[in-house]
């Protein structure tokens, strides 16, 4: 297991960044990150976080941009400042496929010194059913106003009944999509680097 290798050689001078995860957060070093994230049926959205040291930024930056294009993620968004002649600085949100969650954690070991990292899973299992259960009653209601339009037997009942039809199709859309970023939590990780390069001499 990647992270049970790890736990040894994290020190408290690892985490000098961090004022210690919080409630519900795992420190790398202890778990495994990745791994199913709807094993058994639950459905889990991971997030991690890296804080990486290196001595050559313009280098660590590219070799963390390959690595992710490598593990078929992409990047939500980045700050940056300064260069390699600079002492740059910058922090990245990465979508991380979950399963390559490991792979990835072993590529931020290659581009400098993993000073803090954390993975935190959140259960969102009952609200993801929940959603899903609402948007197929919804799709039912849909059905039968749409039955009931073709036998309407005058106008007002028949405008009536598109008003109906336009709100539920309006919550049909609204609960789609909290269903499909629901599914991209799920499938990508959202992974937090924070990287700095050493004050050069």
């Amino acid at each position: 297991m990647l992270f049970s290798g790890c736990s040894a050689s994290v020190s408290k001078s690892e985490n000098q960044h961090s004022n210690g995860p919080s409630k519900g957060e795992t420190t790398l070093a202890d778990s495994q990150i990745g791994g199913d994230s709807s094993s058994a049926g639950r459905k889990i959205i991971i997030t991690a976080e890296f804080q990486v040291e290196t001595s050559d930024f313009n280098h660590a930056v590219q070799a963390m941009l390959d690595a992710v294009t490598r593990g078929e993620g992409y990047v939500e968004s980045m700050q940056q400042s300064g260069g390699a002649a600079t002492n740059g600085t910058g922090t990245y949100v990465l979508r991380i496929p979950v399963e390559g969650m490991d792979s990835f954690a072993q590529e931020m070991d290659k581009i400098g010194t993993v000073t803090r990292r954390m993975q935190d899973s959140q259960d969102i299992t009952d609200a993801y059913y929940n959603v899903e259960a609402r948007l197929q009653a919804k799709k039912i209601q849909h059905s039968r106003i749409l039955a009931l339009m073709e036998k309407a037997e005058s106008l007002s009942d028949l405008l009536q009944l598109e008003q109906e039809l336009a709100e539920i199709q309006a919550e049909i859309d609204q609960l789609m999509g909290k269903q499909q970023q629901y599914d991209e939590q799920l499938d990508y990780a959202t992974v937090t680097v924070q990287l700095w390069q050493t004050a050069l001499s």
